[in-house]
């Protein structure tokens, strides 16, 4: 007996809805994962200029206290007005005399590293970027 089939079996509909599934499920990974990316990287965007900003704060000290850029140095939100844009973030400047390849300090120069630390929003993991150079005492006239 010969008969013509219209339409799809129940077994078709619902193996093409797990095909489906999984391809919608990859997509919004996909873009989640995109979003933190976008996310991450105007973060890292943000900390470079806050990092730019301290490091020029402390070139600029370089000609009227160059005796007074040391360990230890504050930056806050008052100095720094785009820190509060990052979440929990602090700056770190750690100075040390500049060695030669003996060995030797220089104390007309200096190694100014400036770390600046923050939390992520999205996830909560601990993030950080730093920016190291070197300074040398202005000359005398």
């Amino acid at each position: 007996m010969l008969y013509h089939k219209r339409g799809l079996t129940l077994i078709e509909i619902m193996v093409s809805l797990v095909v489906l599934s999984i391809i919608f499920t990859g997509g919004i990974k996909a873009l989640q994962l995109t979003a933190r990316m976008q996310v991450k990287s105007e973060n890292l965007a943000q900390a470079s200029q806050i990092l730019s900003d301290v490091s020029e704060k402390i070139i600029n000290m370089r000609n009227t206290a160059f005796d007074f850029i040391v360990t230890g140095m504050t930056f806050n939100a008052a100095n720094v007005p785009a820190l509060p844009q990052l979440n929990n973030a602090t700056i770190t400047v750690t100075v040390v005399p500049y060695k030669d390849k003996l060995g030797v300090d220089i104390p007309e120069i200096k190694k100014v590293t400036i770390q600046l630390n923050w939390t992520s929003h999205l996830d909560g993991v601990a993030m950080n970027d730093a920016f190291t150079t070197l300074l040398s005492e202005p000359p005398t006239s």
